[in-house]
């Protein structure tokens, strides 16, 4: 049984092509109806770009890096790339809505699976004291550190929260259930008492896994958008 009652098949080829070849290839498919156009040189990219939007979250905007027009908004500056967080997710988002309400002037923050950079650099611009990156994946980190310094602004970057030996008033965590479970005791351990610890990148009905990793913590608020979870918590007192 047919999902669609029609199927369209797209192919780009190198201008060296010989569109000849293209009939007997069809036919072996059965497709009949079919078409061969040859599109301008252009900059691809460039003109993607263009088409690239600020997304507001609170009084947070994120701008593709060439978009120019003032705002009295936080400004993040940067472009889609293979590291994660753009904003565009909407545990991303949820977790930039929380950091535009916080109060965080001399904060030390915690970025953990920091993707993009974009929670932490956020952060940053908001006041944070020190903020300190860590991602196993070393595309991300070099990503987040020339998105931080296109933001102009200082962060740290860690491969691993075992070379960490402070504590942090609040911690960050967008990244996948199994992570945020295998590390709860690390993350709990780093966290300070009455610190705010965000965790964000699971589904509903993955809540009661994550409240029982972190037994530490008392749970406090839980936000949705589609199927999404942002789970927030402060360190409780021994």
């Amino acid at each position: 049984e047919l999902l669609w009652d029609r199927t369209f098949l797209q192919a780009i080829f190198p201008v060296n092509f010989n569109p000849a070849i293209l009939p007997d290839v069809l036919d072996q498919f059965g497709i009949k109806q079919r078409r061969v156009d040859f599109l301008p040189e252009q900059d691809w990219i460039g003109e993607w770009q263009k088409s690239l939007l600020p997304n507001t979250f609170g009084h947070i905007s994120v701008c593709p890096r060439h978009y120019t027009e003032t705002t009295t908004q936080t400004v993040i500056k940067l472009d889609p790339g293979l590291a994660f967080g753009t904003g565009e997710h909407p545990t991303t988002a949820m977790c930039l809505q929380w950091l535009s309400k916080q109060n965080l002037i001399g904060k030390r923050v915690l970025d953990f699976g920091c993707g993009s950079g974009i929670l932490g650099i956020a952060a940053k611009k908001l006041g944070a004291g020190s903020v300190v990156l860590v991602d196993n994946d070393r595309l991300s980190l070099e990503t987040a550190l020339e998105n931080a310094q296109f933001n102009q602004v200082e962060v740290s970057l860690e491969s691993s929260i075992s070379k960490l030996n402070q504590e942090f008033d609040v911690i960050i965590a967008n990244i996948l259930l199994n992570v945020l479970v295998n590390y709860a005791d690390r993350l709990s351990e780093l966290l300070m008492v009455g610190g705010e610890i965000v965790l964000s990148g699971v589904l509903r009905e993955q809540y009661a896994a994550i409240t029982c990793a972190y037994s530490g913590i008392e749970f406090q608020q839980t936000d949705w958008q589609d199927e999404w979870l942002l789970i927030h918590g402060c360190k409780a007192r021994a």
